[in-house]
């Protein structure tokens, strides 16, 4: 079906060099993991961000994982209950003022995943411009070793590898710069 083409077309773009990501979504109150993530984030190579309070708190709305490919033909791979470890990451996705086109600050109560994703692209962006060569599976690697841990452990279906460090992992792209070995 569609959610197979999905991950083929992502795959086939990760290969040409392009960086996939977005918000894992606002699913959170809505059915049960491994449905809470929707395609493309659910894809292996597609970077999944999920949302964080400014507290470092998991907002309910955030969606979890992990997200499974067993039933879909012709992958038939992650199965549950480890699955595919979704999210990847996570990001501020409220509590924080917006800059207006009016040039005004103004608190906001707009929340949603929608604003982590596009942090963890702009961190993307920071990792491309201190080293252009960086592959995508690079990228997302380095964002996820270099997450700071906020609820359990390691990986865990509500944060991912943690929250978000664009000064450590801009610190590993130099270093891969420079010929320090790849992540």
């Amino acid at each position: 079906g569609l959610r197979g083409l999905w991950r083929l077309a992502c795959e086939q773009a990760s290969c040409a060099g392009l960086f996939l990501g977005g918000g894992a979504g606002n699913n959170g109150m809505q059915g049960d993991p491994p449905l809470q993530i929707s395609s493309p984030k659910d894809i292996p190579c597609v970077l999944a961000v999920a949302g964080v309070t400014r507290e470092r708190k998991h907002p309910p709305y955030s969606s979890s994982g992990p997200v499974t490919w067993e039933t879909v033909a012709p992958y038939k791979d992650y199965p549950l209950p480890d699955g595919l470890h979704k999210p990847d990451v996570t990001a501020f996705s409220e509590g924080y003022p917006i800059q207006y086109p009016d040039g005004l600050h103004k608190d906001s109560d707009m929340k949603g995943n929608s604003f982590s994703g596009p942090h963890a692209l702009g961190v993307a962006a920071l990792l491309l411009e201190a080293n252009p060569g960086l592959k995508p599976w690079q990228i997302q690697k380095l964002m996820c070793e270099t997450a700071v841990d906020l609820f359990e452990k390691g990986w865990d279906p509500q944060s991912g590898w943690g929250l978000l460090d664009a000064p450590a992992a801009l610190a590993g792209a130099q270093k891969l710069l420079r010929g320090a070995g790849a992540p």
